[in-house]
């Protein structure tokens, strides 16, 4: 059962309904769930005033393969769009197609060529912002292609719409993932970054908080510098009166000198052990995660989303604001 906030009251009915029941909160919802609940019944929960956000947020699956029956036709001029992204474990393809050439029921397909031959996917059509007037498009699409079946980082596009006699071809164009992302930069647009800042590592978070900085080693050093100093003057100081020492107090006075470096060689061992699990925390969290990104999600009206984190073990976690 996929839902929102609203689904609070209902878990419990559900829950005691069904042998197994499992709740999810995720948006877009990753088909994959199905694959790996295996669910008898599939139930989407929405509020009534988010129902057009079904018509903008299509669902996370492989794009299914189409076949081209019909000859391909090219246009002259078009001002259909296509963007080029990942999202966890799948290539993100979204854009515009041209409505001078789409009609209520046109269907808007793209072909995806990796290097190892062309395939021809269906797009989910969805209503997209219209940036020149502010309105709304209603021929946008977006669709996913698994990187496990897609592979490269360089793919020859053409985007199409199928008419009576002929599959018409809206635009066609070669993107490469890298490109993209410098395109983005330069634009000043934000673009899925590795993981660089703490608060993008959940896993060693807590670590890095409560380790102390590199900079705090040398001033320890300083002041166990500065402690043997006026030891040394003290033994100086002492030395110049043997007359006035007694055999106890030689020894309270080296059992004192003992203690002290027993302490300073425990302290720095100490200091580091805590380097050392510092630098190995945060190489575990480079090696982990190889890309974060985040996802709005409409949740009521709210500025909810989520983070989605990829491991370099393919594995994808989502992680709730």
């Amino acid at each position: 059962m996929y839902r929102d906030s609203f689904g609070n009251s209902l878990l419990p009915y559900m829950a005691s309904t069904f042998s197994r029941t499992v709740f999810s909160k995720k948006v877009p919802y990753p088909m994959s769930d199905v694959v790996a609940y295996e669910p008898d019944i599939l139930i989407v929960e929405k509020v009534e005033r988010q129902l057009p956000t079904l018509g903008k947020v299509p669902p996370i699956m492989h794009a299914p393969v189409r076949d081209m029956c019909k000859p391909c036709v090219s246009v002259d001029s078009s001002a259909a769009t296509v963007r080029l992204s990942r999202e966890g474990s799948y290539w993100k393809l979204e854009g515009v197609a041209d409505a001078a050439f789409m009609h209520t029921d046109s269907h808007i397909y793209v072909e995806v060529d990796d290097g190892s031959g062309a395939v021809l996917y269906e797009a989910f059509c969805v209503s997209s912002s219209d940036g020149d007037n502010g309105g709304t498009n209603d021929y946008g699409y977006v669709l996913y292609v698994s990187e496990v079946l897609v592979t490269g980082d360089t793919f020859q596009i053409r985007v199409m719409t199928e008419q009576e006699e002929a599959m018409v071809i809206l635009l066609k164009e070669e993107l490469t993932l890298n490109a993209d992302k410098t395109k983005k930069e330069n634009q000043g647009q934000p673009v899925a970054q590795p993981v660089s800042r703490t608060a993008e590592q959940p896993k060693s978070e807590a670590t890095t908080e409560t380790l102390p900085k590199p900079t705090d080693q040398p001033e320890t050093k300083a002041a166990d510098s500065g402690e043997q100093t006026a030891q040394t003057g003290a033994k100086a100081a002492d030395s110049a009166k043997p007359e006035t020492q007694t055999e106890g107090s030689v020894a309270d006075q080296i059992k004192q000198e003992q203690t002290e470096e027993t302490a300073q060689a425990e302290a720095a061992a100490e200091a580091q052990a805590q380097a050392e699990a510092q630098a190995q925390s945060a190489a575990q969290g480079q090696q982990e995660a190889v890309e974060v990104s985040r996802t709005y999600m409409e949740d009521c009206g709210s500025d909810s989303g989520y983070w989605i984190i990829t491991y370099s073990d393919g594995q994808v976690e989502y992680l709730d604001d």
